[in-house]
C-alpha cells in the first residue's frame, strides 16, 4: 500500500505542484514517486499545505470523487494501491491535456511583447537580424529587466507600438505555431496545472545519429525528467545548433525560465515575489563573502568554493543532446541563470534526468555530483562577468 505524505521542503522544483513520495515496507523507505503533475491530477494547494500541521492535507483529484484525505502518518491508510490510484487519475485526465489548435493571439506572449515595444529602437536594422537582436537582449536583460520592459509595454499609448494589423507580419518569423505554443503555459497541461518543465534539446542531427539519440530516450523517463514528452524538441529544420545550442533561449525562453504573461503585466512585483528575490540576493552576496573563493588557486578549488554560490545563481536548467552525449550516452546537463549564461554543465545518464528532477525540487542539487563536480560556466570564471573576485 501506499500513501502520499507531504513534501518536507519546497525550493526550487520543476513545476509548481508538490512531488509525492511512495513509502514501501516496515522500513519507512522512501522513494520519489514522480511529480504530482506526473500523477496526473493531484493537487497539494496552499491550502492543503496549511493543513499539514493538523496532520491531514487534502488531495484533490480534479472532479474525480470523492476528495480524500490522507493521513500524514508512519502507517498507510486503508485506500486503494498507488498503482491504481495513479491509473485512475491518469485516465481520467488524459483527455484533458491542453493541446489546443487554437492560435494564440499575436502579441499575448511575453517574447513576443517585448519584441513589440522595442521594435522602432532597432528601425534601421533588417527586419530579421531586428528580430534576432531583440530575442537576445530579452534573455540578456534578466528577469527583472524581462517584467519591467512588459509591463511597461502594457501601459505605452498605442502608437508606441507598432500598428496591431502588422503584428503578425513582425512575429510570425520569431517562431512555428509550435513552439508559440510551448512559450504558453496552458499548452500540454492537465487542466489546472502551469507547470513548464525541463526541456530536452537534440541539438546535433549529423549522419546516422538518430538511432543513438534514440537510445538516449529510451533510457529517459520522460514523464519524471521532463514532466511532458513535447517538451523533446527534436527536428532538424529548427534545432540543428550543433555547439550553438544557446539559441534556444532566443525561440522558447518563456519555457526555460518558467515565465508568464499574466506573472510580468505588472510592474510592481508581488509580495511574494519581492521577498523571494530580496533571499535570492541577500544569499548571493553572503556567498560571494566566502574567502575561499577568492583564495582559490585551481578550478577544482574554485568550483569547491563557489557551490553555494552557483546553487542560488542557477535559474533552471536543460538537457542537450550534442555529439559528445550520442558517443558517451551521457547528455549534456546545463545549469543556467536568468540572464541563459551557464553557470556549470555536466554530463548526466538519461535514466538519472528522473532521480535528478527530484534532488532539483528538494533543493539539494548541490549536493549532487552532476552540480558539484560540474565545469564552471565562462562567465562565472575568474574575471568573467559574474566570476571573482569578488568585493570582500
Amino acid at each position: 500500500m501506499g500513501y502520499f505524505p507531504l513534501a518536507p521542503q519546497v525550493t526550487k522544483h520543476p513545476c509548481s505542484s508538490l512531488w509525492a513520495h511512495f513509502h514501501v515496507g516496515a522500513s519507512g523507505a522512501s522513494k520519489p514517486l514522480g511529480p504530482l503533475s506526473s500523477v496526473r491530477g493531484i493537487d497539494l494547494s496552499v491550502r492543503s499545505r496549511a493543513k499539514a500541521a493538523t496532520g491531514m492535507i487534502d488531495v484533490n483529484f480534479n472532479n474525480l470523487t470523492p476528495l480524500l484525505p490522507l493521513p500524514l502518518s508512519p502507517s498507510p491508510p486503508l485506500w486503494p494501491p498507488v498503482s491504481v490510484v495513479r491509473s485512475v487519475v491518469r485516465d481520467h485526465l488524459a483527455s484533458s491535456i491542453m493541446q489546443s489548435d487554437e492560435r494564440i493571439p499575436w502579441g499575448e506572449l511575453p517574447l513576443e511583447r517585448f519584441v513589440l515595444a522595442k521594435w522602432a529602437t532597432l528601425a534601421t536594422d533588417d527586419p530579421d537580424q531586428r528580430r534576432h537582436q531583440l530575442a537576445q537582449q530579452f534573455t540578456a536583460i534578466g528577469h527583472s529587466g524581462r517584467v519591467m520592459h512588459v509591463a511597461r509595454s502594457f501601459r505605452a499609448p498605442d502608437t508606441d507600438l507598432p500598428p496591431q494589423a502588422d503584428w503578425e507580419s513582425i512575429l510570425a518569423p520569431l517562431r512555428t505555431d509550435f513552439q508559440r505554443q510551448l512559450a504558453s503555459p496552458s499548452s500540454f497541461q492537465p487542466e489546472g496545472f502551469t507547470c513548464f518543465g525541463i526541456i530536452w534539446l537534440r541539438a546535433c542531427y549529423d549522419e546516422g545519429t538518430d538511432g543513438a539519440h534514440q537510445r538516449l530516450l529510451n533510457e529517459l523517463n520522460e514523464e519524471l525528467a521532463l514532466e511532458v514528452d513535447q517538451n523533446i524538441l527534436d527536428d532538424a529544420a529548427l534545432y540543428d545548433y550543433g555547439d550553438d545550442w544557446r539559441r534556444i533561449f532566443e525561440v522558447v525562453p518563456e519555457r526555460l525560465f518558467k515565465e508568464t504573461l499574466d506573472e510580468m503585466s505588472e510592474e510592481m512585483p508581488t509580495e511574494v515575489d519581492a521577498r523571494t528575490t530580496e533571499t535570492y540576493e541577500a544569499r548571493i552576496r553572503e556567498e560571494k563573502r566566502n574567502p575561499d573563493i577568492n583564495a582559490a588557486s585551481d578550478t577544482k578549488a574554485l568550483s569547491r568554493a563557489t557551490v553555494k554560490l552557483h546553487f542560488w545563481a542557477v535559474n533552471n536548467y536543460l538537457f542537450v543532446a550534442d555529439r559528445v552525449a550520442f558517443e558517451t550516452g551521457k547528455a549534456l546537463l546545463v545549469f543556467f541563470d536568468d540572464c541563459g549564461r551557464t553557470v556549470r554543465q555536466s554530463r548526466i545518464r538519461p535514466e538519472l534526468g528522473g532521480p535528478f528532477a527530484g534532488d532539483w525540487f528538494e533543493g539539494i542539487i548541490h549536493e549532487t555530483e552532476e552540480f558539484a563536480e560540474a565545469e564552471i560556466g565562462p562567465e562565472y570564471l575568474p574575471g568573467g562577468s559574474c566570476g571573482p573576485p569578488y568585493p570582500t
